[in-house]
């Protein structure tokens, strides 16, 4: 009986590393997303953490092998292993999502002093009485993230500026 239930938590194990695969296809199509300055060290990261996921299911699947033709010293030698490559596991998790975060902390984060008549924004520490510390709002997106500028008119702007188009 013990037997049985060991190879159903096995097996059970098996499934969620399974789906947990699927879900992880999904994280590595937002690489593209990842500012350019951090991408491939992630992307690095992904495959690895994909590669342990596969090494966790062929693992699972091996003890559940191992455990139903009863060879219980290989079978524990397993356990041994993958309980270490779990901790590898949950380690390069948390160093993954720590990166992603900190790339998202750094794009997005704090105050944007804006100039409240001509819109430019101050560089961080800079002094706010020299001039050359302001740059127009494209310059500074362009130089902090991965975003490209594109102009347009608002409805109001194009009213105002063109009256006779509609």
């Amino acid at each position: 009986m013990e037997q049985v239930i060991s190879g159903g938590l096995i097996l059970a194990g098996a499934a969620i590393m399974l789906v947990s695969m699927i879900k992880w296809r999904r994280l590595s199509q937002v690489t593209p997303f990842i500012p350019e300055r951090s991408r491939d060290e992630i992307i690095r990261y992904l495959k690895l953490h994909g590669s342990l996921m596969l090494f966790f299911l062929l693992a699972y699947i091996g003890v559940a092998i191992v455990l139903f033709i009863g060879v219980p010293v290989v079978g524990e030698l397993m356990v041994g292993i993958i309980l270490l490559g779990g901790a590898f596991f949950v380690l390069l998790g948390i160093v993954i999502e720590m990166r992603m975060l900190m790339e998202i902390q750094v794009t997005i984060r704090g105050l944007l002093p804006v100039c409240s008549n001509c819109k430019r924004v101050r560089h961080e520490g800079e002094d706010p009485a020299v001039q050359e510390s302001w740059s127009d709002i494209e310059s500074y997106i362009s130089e902090r993230t991965d975003a490209d500028i594109s102009h347009s008119l608002c409805p109001s702007c194009k009213k105002e500026l063109y009256p006779d188009l509609k």
